[in-house]
């Protein structure tokens, strides 16, 4: 499988996102040669990708040495009306993807937590999978679908993304927007998880791809926390006031799905490989965040 080299791009599908976009910056910053593509999100040189009709075409006129798939259906809550189009964009389109890359180039698909069950968390790499919810049947589904047709695919799972992003959908970026407006928010107290910044997902993504890495890798934040935890740190951080976050338990937030309680992820198998670019704990990625890290590389 060819490494990365002066001709060979990089392609990212779903470079307008929140995932896809850190990823586009920090391969920028690399100096590799990036195409990135958008749904919907028109941003400054993006292709435009729907996944019926171009991907193929846009592998075979520009033949990359990995393909990184930050797509996905990712709204937890609206899975569970529309199952069929979350498995298309959280399975069966990256199937496609890693089948047609097997034996010509790397293939990167990102997961989550959510394909657990909350019941024991945080999780290693090798435990069961149990998701409660249509999104983590759709992310199972995918880990399992892609590997199965390219075994030497890398999936990422990360987990409770945030930093800088063009279209401002992640957690904190939430919490801001709703804080700086004066509005109260709800926010689960007993949702645990492993907070990631997108700046060093990105990065880790970037070192294990570099590595040649395969298989599943936990790639997130080091330490467990709750949402409404969070949400108060990102409050302090951006000199918001936190009093407008109201600790809340997931069963008075009638949610449409199942969430994982004690989830999070474990990231032993990372840290051992000592890449250069450690995880942040959620401050200092906040921090980072709040000092304008990711906005000034270049894009």
């Amino acid at each position: 499988m060819a490494r990365a080299t002066g001709q060979s791009p990089l392609v990212i599908f779903g470079a307008s996102g929140q995932v896809g976009g850190a990823i586009f910056r920090e391969a920028t910053r690399r100096g590799l040669r990036v195409v990135g593509t958008y749904r919907g999100h028109p941003q400054p040189g993006l292709v435009p990708w729907e996944a019926d009709r171009s991907a193929a075409d846009l592998l075979e006129r520009d033949t990359p040495w990995a393909v990184i798939y930050a797509v996905g259906f990712t709204n937890v809550d609206a899975c569970e009306t529309h199952e069929e189009e979350a498995n298309r964009w959280n399975a069966r389109v990256p199937v496609e993807m890693a089948r047609a890359g097997r034996g010509r180039f790397q293939v990167v698909y990102f997961s989550t937590d959510y394909v657990f069950d909350g019941a024991g968390g945080p999780y290693a790499e090798a435990d069961a999978v149990r998701p409660l919810s249509a999104y983590g049947r759709s992310k199972v589904r995918g880990e399992e679908g892609v590997l199965s047709v390219n075994p030497s695919a890398l999936v990422v799972r990360t987990t409770v993304v945030y930093g800088p992003e063009a279209q401002g959908k992640n957690f904190v970026a939430q919490i801001r927007a709703r804080l700086s407006a004066g509005d109260r928010m709800r926010v689960a107290n007993d949702q645990l998880s492993t907070p990631t910044y997108n700046e060093d997902l990105a990065a880790g993504t970037l070192d294990l791809l570099e590595r040649q890495a395969s298989g599943i890798w936990h790639v997130s934040g080091p330490e467990v926390m709750s949402r409404a935890a969070l949400a108060q740190l990102a409050a302090e951080t951006f000199h918001l006031d936190a009093q407008g976050v109201e600790p809340t338990p997931t069963a008075l937030l009638r949610q449409s799905a199942r969430r994982p309680l004690h989830a999070g992820l474990k990231i032993d198998k990372l840290l051992h490989a000592a890449l250069p670019h450690p995880v942040r704990s959620a401050r200092e990625g906040l921090q980072a965040y709040a000092a304008g890290e990711g906005h000034a590389r270049p894009q």
